[in-house]
């Protein structure tokens, strides 16, 4: 038989970003997330502005880069370059889709090396994602542990 709980999704994302800011608050460097937006579709907008919203919250900095639906594929390649290689730039998102004419978004994902992944549609973090390397599963488990509501983790054990 199958059992559905009622989850109240504004207090178990209420109850994570309080544990996320917590966490924040220990690493001492800056921490930054760099959006790219191709096109101009308002759903994406919004879910980036969302995006934006929660890292404000829970002090991380956040750049929206926005394009034009029109930008050709070697240039979007080169902003994506840059923005991989800034420093100051300690994560990287490309909010999908993108526009079919510019191929394999696989590709552009790629760019993104798996420490500036924090979707994890790379091949190289997927990759790792994947191969689950278990010492470092029980480290990520240790720090989610503290940003999910007690009744949930101790339901959940590391590999």
């Amino acid at each position: 038989m199958i059992k559905f709980m009622i989850v109240d999704g504004k207090k178990l994302a209420a109850e994570i970003l309080k544990g996320v800011r917590r966490e924040r608050k220990r690493i001492k460097k800056p921490l930054r997330l760099a959006a790219i937006l191709v096109g101009d579709d308002p759903g994406s907008l919004h879910f980036l502005r969302q995006k934006e919203k929660a890292c404000r919250d829970v002090g991380i900095g956040f750049r929206l880069m926005r394009f034009s639906s029109s930008i050709s594929r070697s240039r979007l390649v080169d902003r994506v370059k840059a923005v991989v290689k800034d420093r100051g730039v300690t994560g990287v998102i490309i909010q999908l889709p993108l526009p079919k004419r510019l191929g394999d978004p696989g590709d552009i994902l790629n760019l993104i090396p798996s420490a500036k992944d924090p979707d994890v549609l790379g091949a190289e973090a997927f990759g790792y994602f994947a191969l689950r390397d278990r010492e470092k599963d029980r480290k990520v488990y240790r720090k989610v542990q503290g940003q999910v509501p007690r009744k949930v983790h101790r339901k959940v054990r590391p590999p």
